[in-house]
């Protein structure tokens, strides 16, 4: 079997980041999306999700351990989000749970 994943829609994109934020009340959004001139200014991806708003970055509130930056992407992942730990927060962007081809 094959497995594609397609692109969430906006409001997909919102409502799992809702969910998200809901999961982990530690969890502050610090980008979500950016004109091309703040994501060069940040270093950016010229195709970064950021700029169609399909990107987010968080952090804790306080300083997570291993294990909850670890929980954090588990989670995101579950509910169908692509994540990421990025040194300093997590970066979360849309994808949708699997869909069979």
């Amino acid at each position: 079997m094959r497995f594609r994943r397609r692109e969430l829609s906006r409001a997909e994109f919102d409502a799992l980041c809702a969910r998200l934020e809901e999961l982990f009340p530690s969890l502050s959004q610090t980008s979500g999306r950016r004109s091309r001139k703040r994501n060069e200014a940040v270093g950016g991806d010229a195709s970064s999700k950021h700029l169609s708003g399909m990107a987010r970055d968080y952090v804790f509130d306080d300083y997570p351990t291993s294990i909850e930056q670890d929980k954090a992407v588990v989670i995101a992942k579950t509910i169908g989000l692509y994540a990421v730990w990025h040194g300093d927060h997590l970066h979360v962007q849309g994808r949708s749970p699997s869909a069979l081809i």
